[in-house]
């Protein structure tokens, strides 16, 4: 599967916007034109590379110090990931 740049940065947004869970875990996004499979691959990209907290079960959790870094690039229209 192919990493999606606009997919990443939907995800770093809705974890921003709806983080840190008091319920230890955000429910994985409903991305308009993307299943459940890739959404919960990119969550584990994201995680993979530093961005996104996850729990043990893979939920995202909430933004690290590098994922609002990058987010504010991408907002910026840098290339960073």
């Amino acid at each position: 599967m192919k990493r999606d740049k606009n997919l990443i940065k939907q995800i770093l947004k809705y974890v921003e916007a709806h983080g840190p869970s008091e319920r230890g875990f955000l429910p994985y996004p409903e991305i308009e034109g993307f299943d459940d499979p890739t959404i919960e691959y990119h969550v584990r990209l994201c995680s993979n590379g530093g961005l996104v907290r996850t729990n043990r079960s893979g939920y995202p959790t909430e933004l690290t110090w590098a994922g609002h870094d990058v987010l504010d690039s991408l907002r910026d229209g840098n290339e960073v990931c």
